[in-house]
C-alpha cells in the first residue's frame, strides 16, 4: 500500500541542514531529499532537467539560458521564480563552503541575468564543459529569495519531503510536501533517519523489522556471512568512490618516473582488492566505472609484474630496492587495511614501505611538510573527468590537490583544452590521452572503487534497482536518493 512511513538507518547524520553550508556525504543524503537544483544528473552521469526544464548554450559557450519549470512551489507555497535562483546562487557563492570547495562553479560565473520570471542567464568568465553538472542540488540547492541559507536554519525546499524535525547528529524526520511537483510522488508519508553507527547493529536492527531500509559498509561484509539474505533484499550499487595512492613526484625516490613505474608494474591490483575488499572491491586503473559513465577508456596500465619492477628499479640506481614511509589515518579502517596489504605485496619488489598509522592531524602535519613518500586517497567519484584530472595533475593545483606535485606542460594543455571543449567525441579523445599520460608518468595510481551493499526489507516496494546500480559515492545525492520519493510499503 501507498502511505506509511519508512525508517532509514545510517552510520551518521549531519549536524545541520543549512543547504549552503559546509558540504558531508551525510548531509548531501538528507539535503537532496528537501532541496532540488536546476539539474540532476541521470543514470549516464549526464545533466538533465529538475527545476529547469530546458536550456540553449551560446555558440562560443559563455551564456547557459535555463527555463525553469513553470507550477513548482516551495514548501512554504511560494511559486520558484528566476528571483529565488539568482538569489541561491548568490548565497552560495558567499558561503566559507563553497569558497573552500575546488569543484565549486561559482568563480567561473561573471553574472547573472533574469530576464522574466520563468529564465535564468549564466554568463561565464569562460567556456567551461561540465558547467550543467554543477547546477545540481550537490553545489547550490534552490531556496526562496530572502531566507537564510547559511545558518542554522533550515528554508523551504521544493524537494519531495519537508524537514519535521532535526535533532542534530541523532534523528531527522522528514514529511511528504504535498505540493510536489511530479505527479504522484512522493509516495510515503514520511521517513525517519535514524543514526546507527556500527553496521553490524544496523543488520540487527534490519533483520527484526525495527528499521525498513540500511547502508552497510564493504569492510564489515567483507567478514560477514551472507546467510541474512534470505531474510532481507539486497543489492549492491556500482563501484562508488576512488582509492588511489599518491608518489610524491617532488621527492627521492619518486621524483624518478622509473621509480613511479616500478611501484605500478609491482602492484598486482586484483590480488590487493581481493586482500581488502573481496567481491566488495573492484580493481581499476582510472577513477571512472565502465558501467556508469562516458569517462572510462579501454586504456591498459601497468601492474602484475615484479620482474618488470625490479628492473625499472635497478636501472634507476635502486638495484636493492627502496625504502619510503606511508603515512595514514589511524581512524580510516579502509586506509590502514589497504597501506598494510600494500607493504606486504610491494616487498617482493624490494619496495620496503614503512606504514605510520597517526592521528588525522599528524598525517595532515606530514602533508604540510612534504615529509612523505606515499599517501592513500579516497574520493568521491565523480560526474566529469575535469573534476578529477584538473585538480589531481594540473600544475596549477600543485599545493592544493595536486598533492604529488606533478607537472606537465603537455598535460596541462590537455587539461585546460578538456574543460574548454564542448564536443563529446573530441572531448573524450582528449581524456583518453589524459589516462594514457597517467598511466605512463604514474604521479597518481588507482587500485580499487568499493561496493557500498544497501540492503531493504521485502515490504519495501518501487524501489529502482537501477538507480542504485549506476549510483557514484558523490551521485548519490543526485541519484539513489530519488528512489525514496518512489518507495512505498505492503503490509
Amino acid at each position: 500500500m501507498q502511505g506509511d512511513t519508512l525508517t532509514v538507518a545510517f552510520a551518521a547524520l549531519p549536524t545541520s541542514l543549512a543547504p549552503h553550508a559546509a558540504r558531508s556525504w551525510h548531509k548531501s543524503q538528507v539535503l537532496a531529499l528537501v532541496y532540488e537544483g536546476l539539474t540532476r544528473l541521470d543514470q549516464r552521469l549526464q545533466p538533465a532537467p529538475a527545476l529547469a526544464t530546458d536550456w540553449d548554450v551560446s555558440a562560443d559557450g559563455l551564456v547557459y539560458t535555463m527555463r525553469l519549470r513553470r507550477g513548482v512551489q516551495f514548501h512554504h507555497g511560494k511559486e520558484l521564480e528566476a528571483a529565488d535562483v539568482r538569489y541561491s546562487f548568490q548565497q552560495a557563492a558567499s558561503s566559507q563552503a563553497a569558497q573552500q570547495d575546488e569543484g565549486a562553479p561559482f568563480p567561473l560565473i561573471a553574472a547573472i541575468h533574469t530576464p522574466d520570471v520563468h529564465t535564468v542567464r549564466f554568463v561565464l568568465k569562460e567556456p567551461y564543459a561540465p558547467f550543467l553538472t554543477k547546477l545540481t542540488v550537490t553545489y547550490c540547492p534552490i531556496i526562496p529569495d530572502g531566507t537564510a541559507s547559511t545558518t542554522s536554519s533550515v528554508p523551504p525546499g521544493t524537494g519531495p519531503f519537508q524537514v519535521g524535525q532535526f535533532q542534530s547528529g541523532h534523528s531527522i524526520v522528514l514529511k511528504k510536501f504535498t505540493g510536489y511537483w511530479e505527479n504522484g510522488l512522493p509516495r510515503l508519508d514520511s521517513v525517519v533517519l535514524h543514526r546507527v553507527e556500527y553496521a553490524a547493529t544496523r543488520l540487527q536492527l534490519l533483520q527484526r523489522s525495527e528499521v525498513d531500509f540500511i547502508l552497510l559498509d564493504p569492510l564489515f561484509q567483507r567478514t560477514t556471512p551472507s546467510a541474512y539474505e534470505s531474510q532481507v533484499v539486497q543489492t549492491l550499487s556500482a563501484p562508488t568512490g576512488t582509492f588511489s595512492v599518491i608518489l610524491h613526484t617532488q621527492r627521492q625516490p619518486f621524483a624518478q618516473a622509473d621509480v613511479r613505474r616500478a611501484l605500478a608494474w609491482a602492484i598486482d591490483k586484483a590480488a590487493l582488492t581481493q586482500e581488502v575488499l573481496g567481491e566488495y572491491g573492484v580493481a581499476i586503473n582510472q577513477p571512472f566505472a565502465p558501467e556508469a559513465s562516458l569517462w572510462h577508456f579501454t586504456v591498459a596500465g601497468p601492474g602484475g609484474n615484479m620482474a618488470q619492477a625490479k628492473a625499472l628499479l635497478a636501472r634507476a640506481g635502486y638495484a636493492d630496492g627502496i625504502s619510503v614511509n606511508l603515512p595514514v589515518i589511524a581512524e580510516a579502517a579502509l586506509f590502514v587495511k589497504t597501506a598494510l596489504a600494500l607493504q606486504k605485496q610491494l616487498q617482493a619488489a624490494g619496495i620496503r614501505i614503512q606504514v605510520d598509522v597517526l592521528p588525522e592531524e599528524s598525517v595532515r602535519d606530514r602533508i604540510r611538510q612534504g615529509t612523505w613518500d606515499l599517501l592513500l586517497r579516497g574520493e568521491e567519484s565523480q560526474p566529469d573527468p575535469d573534476d578529477v584530472y584538473f585538480r589531481a595533475l594540473h600544475s596549477s593545483s600543485i599545493g592544493g590537490s595536486n598533492l604529488s606535485g606533478y607537472a606537465s606542460p603537455a598535460l596541462d594543455t590537455l587539461l585546460s583544452t578538456g574543460r574548454r571543449t564542448f564536443d563529446l567525441g573530441t572531448r573524450r579523445n582528449i581524456y583518453r590521452q589524459v589516462v594514457t599520460q597517467m598511466q605512463a608518468e604514474v604521479p597518481e595510481l588507482y587500485l580499487f572503487m568499493a561496493r557500498w551493499p544497501v540492503a531493504w526489507r521485502p515490504q519495501v516496494q518501487g524501489y529502482d534497482r537501477e538507480l542504485l546500480r549506476c549510483c557514484l559515492m558523490h551521485t548519490l545525492t543526485e541519484i539513489a536518493n530519488q528512489g525514496f520519493k518512489t518507495m512505498w510499503l505492503t503490509k
